[in-house]
């Protein structure tokens, strides 16, 4: 049977989600934090391949839901308080899913091709902006977001779905969107 209200509180837990994203990923993990989701993300950035596990992403999903029950269950009811975890965890999870695969696996919609452009825009150009990684409307919100244009990416960076093995460069479907920026003669020579 359909709830209205469960229905409200699950989709108000989907953008609480939004908005975490957004603020963990610009004052937390951009700032001095130590903890160590914190320390992860600025790993990933030096190695764009590294993730925390999915082990490690479940634990911190499960160390969440206590923060909303418990309150949301005294205030608004077991229904709402279920409804709203479910919405901010299960959107969670979707984007894990969604960064890891904006690095290993090519774009297959539109809007994939643009999560990626703008994410790669705060990866290789601009740390300070593009902080929503799926979605854009809090970096508008709060003045962060930059469109993104030619993406260079850093050889060292470089995804495997973008570059055809058999010759290097970037995939011609991808052209457009991406240039490969090579290391300098002396950079490669001094490696």
């Amino acid at each position: 049977m359909f709830s209205l209200s469960l229905f409200v509180a699950f989709s108000l837990g989907v953008i609480a989600w939004t908005l975490a994203e957004y603020s963990i990923h610009r004052w937390v993990f951009h700032g001095r934090s130590q903890w160590a989701a914190a320390l992860q993300h600025r790993e990933h950035h030096r190695d764009v391949g590294h993730f925390a596990t999915w082990l490690e992403k479940g634990k911190a999903a499960v160390q969440v839901i206590p923060l909303f029950m418990v309150p949301l269950g005294i205030i608004a009811g077991l229904g709402i308080a279920c409804a709203f975890t479910a919405g901010f965890t299960g959107m969670y999870l979707i984007y894990s899913k969604c960064h890891e695969d904006a690095h290993k696996v090519a774009p297959k919609t539109a809007y994939g091709r643009w999560c990626r452009k703008v994410h790669f825009t705060h990866h290789f150009h601009t740390p300070r902006l593009n902080h929503g990684v799926t979605c854009p409307w809090w970096d508008v919100v709060f003045g962060t977001y930059a469109p993104a244009d030619q993406i260079r990416v850093p050889e060292r960076h470089v995804m495997d779905w973008l570059i055809d093995p058999k010759t290097g460069d970037v995939y011609p479907e991808y052209a457009k969107d991406y240039a490969l920026k090579k290391k300098s003669r002396r950079m490669r020579k001094a490696a």
